[in-house]
């Protein structure tokens, strides 16, 4: 796939992500400081750039206060 087909893919998890933190009505940023990322990876995350790894799931579950059922697809 080329850049393009990749940023086209994002998955229905970032989805959720992208609307818990609108729905919380916070910034890319905010949510990057809170859990100890930068708000470049962050936006790349939101974008389906970089992948959803395990240790950043937890702390968005954490700081949304929600169960990883919430986010991830089965």
């Amino acid at each position: 796939l080329n850049s393009m087909e990749k940023t086209n893919k994002i998955s229905i998890e970032v989805l959720k992500i992208v609307a818990l933190r609108k729905a919380a009505g916070k910034t890319q940023l905010q949510i990057a400081n809170s859990i100890g990322m930068s708000r470049t990876n962050y936006n790349n995350l939101e974008k389906g750039i970089i992948p959803l790894k395990l240790d950043v799931l937890q702390k968005l579950c954490t700081f949304f206060n929600v169960h990883s059922s919430k986010i991830l697809t089965f």
